[in-house]
């Protein structure tokens, strides 16, 4: 006989924050504690001049950006209707939803759906595609819709025309694949780069489908400033990873 096993949701959402809240700190600690390294807590914007921080102006200094990304919410019909989490919001809460119904298939979306699920969520994945993670090898795709559905998620794959609408459970989601109810929506379609509150195009730095343009040497339009990571748009960002 197979023992039954209770979730405490709270305790594991509090694990969840105090991880992220450990991992921030102890950043923060190195970078305080390195003579050679200023850490302002303030926001910058970048000028004609340059890069601009609660009224010191960087000058000539050499700039990274290395800003990362944040959620992107795609507008669907009826999305303004209902209230919905993105990856952000979800590691913010203080415990698990009861049921959730995820709406993308790559990264961000497998790996909720499979967190979730082992932890005792009812877990639906709506995707456009045939099998999670478009563009991977296709013997790896299939697979990985395989493990999902055996380890207990929902897969709902060629949806289109996607709408969703408040009901009593909370949310449901229409598609031409069907319909799903669960206690909440989470919008897993994808991560944009954050730099617009950079303002960096009042710095002469172009940007790309949402991103920094940069070249092969990951340099932006402006001298002394480059762009890693998440914050790169066009053609190399696939310098993300």
């Amino acid at each position: 006989m197979t023992a039954s096993v209770t979730i405490d949701g709270e305790a594991v959402m509090r694990r969840v924050h105090r991880v992220i809240d450990d991992g921030r700190m102890y950043y923060e600690r190195l970078l305080e504690s390195d003579d050679g390294a200023l850490l302002v807590r303030e926001p910058g914007r970048f000028t004609a001049s340059g890069l601009e921080v609660a009224g010191w102006s960087a000058g000539a200094t050499p700039i990274v950006l290395a800003t990362g990304a944040e959620p992107a919410v795609v507008p669907l019909p009826g999305i303004d209707r209902v209230p919905f989490l993105t990856s952000d919001e979800l590691l913010q809460a203080n415990t698990l939803p009861t049921s959730l119904a995820i709406i993308g298939g790559g990264p961000i979306a497998v790996e909720f759906a499979q967190a979730l699920v082992r932890l005792g969520c009812a877990i639906t994945l709506v995707m456009r595609g045939d099998a999670p993670l478009r563009g991977e090898e296709p013997e790896a795709r299939a697979l990985l819709a395989t493990v999902l559905a055996r380890e207990g998620v929902r897969l709902q794959t060629g949806a289109t025309d996607l709408s969703v609408e408040p009901c009593t459970e909370g949310v449901r989601v229409r598609s031409s694949a069907g319909t799903v109810e669960a206690a909440q929506l989470l919008l897993a379609t994808g991560r944009s780069p954050a730099v617009h509150e950079l303002a960096p195009e009042s710095g002469g730095i172009e940007l790309i489908d949402g991103g920094v343009a940069v070249s092969e040497t990951l340099a932006t339009t402006r001298e002394g400033v480059w762009a890693i990571g998440d914050a790169i748009g066009g053609e190399h960002r696939r310098f993300q990873f």
